[in-house]
């Protein structure tokens, strides 16, 4: 009876393994398509480099050993990318994924430091007052 036992559990176990081989292989065709990679540079990069996908945040993969490439992952379908570093002007970029798409690799210019005003003065000029 134990090696009936045995052989029986061997057999759940190969059953188990070939079941889940089958789940993953359906699940990876069944995701096939849907997104695409895209990879792009961020002057400055860093690590405080934002990235958001149609105002979401995007899990960029940060690569490089300037610190200023990045990957990251698209749905199908017309998305804005936006780049948001502090203290820098965000760039916006707009791609179009298509199902038989390959890589994409939008180029984003460098970024701009944005112009601060210093505490205490105004943003822009006063009118000037009329003369008595």
């Amino acid at each position: 009876m134990p090696k009936m036992l045995r052989r029986a559990l061997i057999g759940i176990v190969v059953m188990a393994v070939v079941v889940t081989a089958i789940v993953v292989a359906i699940r990876s065709v069944r995701t096939r398509g849907t997104t695409r990679t895209a990879v792009f540079v961020v002057e400055p990069g860093g690590r405080d480099v934002t990235v958001t996908i149609a105002g979401r945040r995007a899990r960029a993969a940060h690569l490089g050993r300037a610190g200023n490439l990045y990957v990251i992952h698209l749905p199908l379908g017309r998305q804005e990318i936006r780049i948001h570093k502090p203290g820098y002007r965000s760039e916006r970029h707009v791609v179009v994924v298509r199902v038989s798409g390959e890589e994409l690799y939008p180029i984003f210019p460098p970024l701009e430091p944005e112009t601060s005003v210093p505490a205490g003065q105004p943003n822009s000029k006063p009118p000037s007052e009329p003369r008595k």
